[in-house]
């Protein structure tokens, strides 16, 4: 295996936080998510930290970019260790959430449909991501190759097109029409983040350049909010199109947020324990984050009554974190004593500080 390009250390060091950010961020998004629905005090704290929160998966996916993009290896090498990594936490977490759902659903469905219906429908509705894993990683080692061996004009046309397809389908429906009538279908879907986190960690950082992913996350995120808030006023219930992971307001402060962490965060101190530990286990983080929120719904809604959501979503957010802290160590216990236990949630490969990252 080898690299069309090497990155310094400190950008490699920037990834770490990178993906430990985006895992709390994904946390916090379906915590506040439990209030955007209901009209009340505690509204515009759930529309601000939902809104805040949607860049964590095009995080996660610009990451991959960023670290898969630039190698060259074979394809039996790639599927054998991507695959290795997602597909056991895949099945895993299905079989999880599909046994949960039995039990807390006091008229559960058939099982055996159920079963049958897991292999195109997720079980528990964040594994969604898992499953577009699959189709992504599948599209990578000809991505890589049309990535590596194109312009830095060819890479912004690329780019300009995806975010320019995607986004007016998301605010103009009808526009589906075009799309088919032309066949775009290679401009549309999540594919893109992986493409622009390659592009921007090629990126020299310039003050320029810095000055516009300020301005671009600080705007992006604000039509998020306020686009929300217009929207839902405006047909009488809450709205989540701006939401969406390909609407351009968050195309724009996602990837403002990525080009700042990649190039700006080993400025900040050194990662802590605590930073290489949300960055180490973030795919148990975010298998079983929402077995957690689910638990304990009632006790949030009881607390929302007393606590207003500004204070409310963050210290719940905390109170998962914690109660998932308690599970991988014990999950590591019992790994100690019987290696079944690790066939749920592999650890993540933490992202090497050399110039040759393992992802």
């Amino acid at each position: 295996m080898s690299y069309t390009r090497s990155f310094p250390p400190n950008q490699l060091q920037n990834l770490v936080f990178c993906r430990a950010l985006a895992c709390v961020l994904v946390v916090l998004l379906h915590v506040a998510a439990l209030g955007f629905h209901q009209w009340d005090k505690n509204w515009w704290a759930s529309n601000t930290y939902d809104g805040l929160a949607r860049i964590s998966v095009p995080l996660f996916l610009m990451l991959s970019g960023a670290l898969l993009l630039h190698k060259r290896e074979s394809l039996g090498v790639f599927f054998k260790k991507r695959f290795r990594r997602i597909l056991p936490p895949l099945i895993g977490w299905s079989l999880f959430y599909l046994i949960w759902n039995q039990l807390r659903n006091p008229d559960p469905p058939f099982l055996p449909r159920v079963i049958v219906q897991s292999f195109y429908t997720p079980t528990g509705h964040h594994l969604w991501y898992l499953y577009a894993l699959i189709g992504i990683y599948l599209t990578i080692p000809f991505l890589r190759v049309f990535y590596q061996h194109s312009t830095g004009k060819e890479k912004q046309l690329w780019l300009l097109l995806w975010a320019g397809i995607n986004g007016g389908l998301i605010f103009f429906p009808k526009a589906s029409v075009i799309q088919s009538q032309y066949a775009l279908f290679s401009f549309i879907g999540l594919i893109g983040y992986v493409f622009v986190g390659a592009w921007i960690m090629e990126w020299q950082p310039r003050r320029a350049y810095s000055i516009g992913a300020v301005l671009g996350l600080v705007f992006g995120s604000l039509i998020t909010l306020l686009a929300t808030y217009w929207l839902s006023r405006s047909q009488a219930q809450p709205s989540v199109l701006f939401y969406d992971y390909l609407s351009l307001n968050v195309i724009l402060a996602a990837t403002s947020a990525f080009y700042l962490i990649v190039h700006y965060a080993h400025r900040w101190p050194k990662p802590t324990g605590l930073t290489l530990w949300l960055s180490t286990h973030s795919l148990t983080i975010y298998g079983i984050h929402v077995f957690f929120i689910q638990l304990y719904t009632p006790l949030y809604q009881k607390f929302s009554f007393i606590i207003q959501g500004w204070w409310l979503i963050p210290i719940f957010t905390f109170f998962i974190l914690i109660q998932i802290g308690i599970v991988i160590l014990i999950r590591r216990l019992l790994v100690s004593i019987h290696p079944l236990f690790t066939g749920f949630s592999p650890r993540h490969e933490p992202t090497s500080t050399t110039s040759s990252p393992k992802q």
